[in-house]
C-alpha cells in the first residue's frame, strides 16, 4: 500500500483502497499523541455511548488495570474476545474457533470444515521454516480441540464445494465436477491419527 500510495506502481481498481488506506494513516498519526495515555486511547478509539462498540469498550477498559503499554492492552482486548467466558452448562450448541476451545469440555464436539488448505492453512509464500512453525502450531490447536470432548468426537469435512467458496476457503481443489463445484480433500491432520480412526462416512448415513 506504502508503494501505491507514492505511486511506484500502479495497479488498476485500487484507488478506494488507497484512498481508505490513506485515511488509517492519517487516523493513526492523530492518536499517536495519546500511545502512553491508555484510557485517552480507548475513549478516542471506542467512544461511550455508542452500542455496537460496548462489548470492545468493556473489555478495553478491564484490561487497562494490566496493561503497561498499547500492545499489550490490544492483546488483552483480543484474548478477551477470542477465548471469552463460556458457560459450562448450556442446552444450545456454541461455535467457536478452536483457539477459544482451549480450557472448555463438552460431551459432544464437532471439528467442521476440515478441508485441506483450511485445516492446517499454509501461507506458501513464507520460507520453508515459517511454513513448518505454521503447521506445528496448528496441528497443536487441532489437538487441543479434538481433546475437548468427554464422550463423542465427530470429525467433520466435505468431498466437494462450490467454485465460489472453494476459492473463499483457499481450500485445495481437486478436479471439476458438475455444477461448477470441485472435489476437495479431508484436511492431512485426519491421516495422522492413525488406524484406531473410524471409516469416513457420509452426512446423510451418520445419526446421531
Amino acid at each position: 500500500m506504502r508503494r501505491l500510495d507514492r505511486g511506484e506502481i500502479r495497479i488498476p481498481y485500487t484507488a478506494d483502497a488507497v484512498n481508505r488506506w490513506r485515511e488509517l494513516v492519517d487516523r493513526l498519526a492523530a492518536l499517536e499523541p495519546l500511545r502512553e495515555d491508555l484510557e485517552a486511547t480507548v475513549d478516542e478509539i471506542l467512544p461511550d455511548g455508542d452500542a455496537e462498540l460496548a462489548v470492545l469498550r468493556n473489555g478495553a477498559l478491564a484490561a487497562i488495570e494490566d496493561a503497561e503499554n498499547l500492545l499489550q492492552l490490544s492483546d488483552a482486548v483480543r484474548y478477551g474476545v477470542s477465548q471469552r467466558e463460556v458457560p459450562l452448562e448450556a442446552a444450545e450448541v456454541r461455535v467457536m474457533s478452536m483457539h477459544a476451545s482451549k480450557g472448555l469440555t463438552a460431551d459432544l464436539v464437532v471439528l467442521a470444515g476440515l478441508v485441506e488448505g483450511v485445516v492446517p492453512r499454509i501461507d506458501r509464500r513464507l520460507p520453508e521454516e515459517e511454513q513448518e512453525a505454521q503447521l506445528q502450531e496448528q496441528r497443536r490447536l487441532f489437538f487441543v480441540a479434538m481433546t475437548r470432548t468427554t464422550n463423542i468426537l465427530v470429525f467433520s469435512s466435505y468431498s466437494r464445494l462450490d467454485a465460489a467458496t472453494a476459492h473463499r476457503l483457499q481450500a485445495a481443489r481437486g478436479r471439476r465436477i458438475g455444477g461448477g463445484s470441485f472435489r476437495t480433500f479431508a484436511s492431512s491432520f485426519l491421516g495422522e491419527l492413525g488406524e484406531e480412526c473410524p471409516e469416513a462416512i457420509r452426512g446423510e448415513d451418520w445419526q446421531y
